[in-house]
């Protein structure tokens, strides 16, 4: 008999419908140390074992889309599709600022994943030359600047059919969305590990934007922890 993989911990994950018309189910992901560091040196990679990177992969598989800001494809060369080429990509969502980010040098794709890349509308001029196969969305902006990310996930529902995204960081984002109530899952892996505090976390919470958690599942593989947890005031759960 030849090697078998082992299965990875969210294979059979099943996500509910989206109740909310007004925006697609969301979920956010994030790997960090047992004592609460989610980056070294700005990049996440490298914290998460085997099995997290399959419960990665086994959510992204789940979902139309998977997004992350433009500092996180920034600060490391990522993937944010599935590695099998036979099954269909996810949509990959950057959240950018007035200056587009370089895509091609960052972002490791599948020539069939599309790319959509959602600005703050009053940028569009510098937006004006787009790489080939990169789609944008300009979205209303918040009075300093920023995507509103309300109106960014609303489009995503209505114009480009997104029913159940992934955000995958980073920190700053993560705690956006939360503030807003715009997060109906939350899942960490705890990884085996002891970094240095100079790292980041995987939610940066301002003032006033504490959240209580309901526990959703408990899973281990190896010596990593899968946490899966409910965000109340989301969208209802399974």
């Amino acid at each position: 008999m030849g090697d078998q993989t082992p299965p990875g911990v969210y294979d059979d994950l099943r996500l509910p419908a989206p109740k909310d018309p007004a925006r697609p189910y969301v979920l956010v992901n994030m790997v960090s140390s047992v004592n609460g560091v989610a980056s070294v040196g700005g990049k996440a990679a490298g914290i998460g074992k085997s099995a997290d990177r399959k419960a990665m992969r086994g959510l992204r598989s789940v979902v139309d889309a998977v997004m992350v800001g433009a500092g996180t494809l920034r600060a490391e060369r990522m993937r944010l599709g599935l590695d099998d080429p036979s099954l269909p990509q996810p949509l990959a969502v950057i959240l950018c600022g007035p200056e587009p980010p370089t895509i091609g040098e960052r972002l490791i794709r599948d020539p069939a994943q599309r790319v959509l890349l959602a600005f703050p509308k009053e940028a569009s001029g510098a937006y004006e030359h787009p790489t080939k196969g990169i789609d944008l969305m300009p979205t209303p902006s918040l009075p300093d600047g920023r995507v509103d990310l309300r109106a960014a996930l609303r489009k995503l529902r209505t114009d480009h059919g997104v029913a159940r995204l992934l955000v995958e960081g980073g920190p700053k984002t993560n705690g956006a969305l939360l503030a807003q109530g715009l997060v109906d899952e939350l899942f960490v892996t705890i990884s085996p590990l002891l970094l240095p505090t100079t790292g980041g976390h995987i939610v940066d919470v301002g003032a006033g934007a504490s959240r209580e958690l309901r526990l959703h599942s408990t899973k281990t593989s190896g010596d990593e922890i899968f946490l899966r947890y409910t965000v109340p005031g989301g969208q209802p759960g399974p």
